[in-house]
């Protein structure tokens, strides 16, 4: 892609997105925030992960670095 396209930025928040959908499901990973809760708050070209206790930020950070670990195996 060209530097500047405006397809560029949506393209990465759709991966993240997936990714953390992936990380999270099934388990209880974020922070009440209002009626919902938030696990995760996606910048321009960052990610923040969300959690209410250290240990479950850790746990959190452990499924996504084996999600990551899995999806790459191949490459």
């Amino acid at each position: 892609m060209r530097q500047g396209c405006i397809l560029s930025p949506f393209l990465f928040l759709i991966v993240i997105d997936f990714v953390t959908r992936k990380t999270t499901e099934g388990h209880d990973f974020g922070t009440v925030w209002g009626q919902k809760k938030l696990a995760d708050l996606d910048f321009a070209d960052d990610l923040a992960l969300l959690c209410h206790t250290q240990q479950a930020l850790q746990d959190m950070t452990n499924r996504l670095h084996l999600f990551w670990e899995k999806s790459w195996a191949s490459y």
